[in-house]
């Protein structure tokens, strides 16, 4: 599906993104232009030569409408090229993959001095020391960094490179009782240690040790737990009081037709005797 077309001289990357086994899209940008606007530096139109999706840009095919929207579920250029832009594999140089791997060491690096001291000494590692540790370590520009930095450490420590001792910071909180495995599964999947855990009337009480530097996440992902229950039991109570509403002006509706029967024959049957009384009153006066 092919666009306007641009000067195309100049060298270009390809950024490519795969379908299946055998269907490859690929959009020919400007070199590091998909790093760019991904984190919002350049816009579609700048990242891009040329406003065309191949199929094999080599060989010049272009991607067909139908071929879009099968894998897309659009044909529309602009939502197809963002998505291949955010989701593809870029053309980098080798200037480039350079600079990025040394981009994430550097970020790693100061992940493990903010989270960690000497196990020996107790005190700050130095970065040439961790930095020394890294060299031979495969750095992944997919794979988020804190994941990277704790299979680092892991490593590290495996071989002796560093020996380090995680740097917590001690936080406590709690949660209704019947939270607990939910809590536990989040702490156990944040590398938090547990220190203590205790019951306090109908309430789950723990104390936690966690990274000085992933303090503020554990912190923000325990209190999405108890907002969400808490919404939750809004929810059920609203539904709850519009059902007992609901109820009650049925019962009210049941009870009125009926009720207002009764009174109409009622009314009906006293009217009935008193007609009787008047008959039998006129029969009277005629036979004196």
């Amino acid at each position: 599906m092919s666009r306007q077309k641009r000067n195309t001289t100049t060298s270009y990357h390809l950024v490519r993104l795969k379908f299946g086994k055998k269907t490859i899209f690929e959009l020919m940008a400007h070199p590091g232009a998909a790093a760019d606007f991904r984190i919002g530096k350049k816009s579609l139109q700048e990242a891009l030569m040329v406003d065309t999706v191949f199929t094999n840009a080599k060989k010049a095919k272009v991607a067909t409408s139908s071929e879009l929207q099968t894998a897309f579920g659009t044909s529309d250029f602009q939502e197809v090229a963002r998505r291949i832009l955010m989701e593809g594999d870029a053309q980098t140089t080798s200037g480039e993959r350079k600079a990025s791997a040394e981009a994430i060491q550097r970020q790693i690096t100061e992940f493990v001095i903010r989270n960690f001291v000497d196990a020996r000494t107790g005190l700050r590692i130095p970065a040439s020391r961790v930095q020394a540790a890294m060299v031979k370590f495969n750095c992944d520009m997919k794979e988020d960094i804190v994941q990277q930095a704790r299979r680092f450490v892991r490593g590290a420590q495996a071989k002796g490179d560093l020996q380090l001792r995680r740097k917590e910071v001690v936080h406590a909180a709690s949660f209704p009782m019947f939270l607990k495995g939910t809590v536990l599964a989040l702490v156990e999947g944040l590398g938090c240690s547990i220190l203590s855990r205790s019951k306090e009337k109908d309430m789950f009480v723990i104390e936690l040790g966690c990274l000085a530097g992933e303090l503020d996440e554990v912190v923000k992902k325990l209190d999405r737990i108890t907002s969400q229950q808490d919404r939750d039991g809004e929810t059920k109570s609203r539904g709850k009081a519009r059902r007992g509403a609901r109820k009650s002006q049925q019962n009210e509706t049941e009870a009125s037709p009926s009720g207002g029967k009764g009174r109409r024959n009622k009314g009906k049957a006293a009217n009935t005797k008193e007609d009787g009384k008047r008959r039998s009153a006129r029969r009277s006066k005629r036979t004196r």
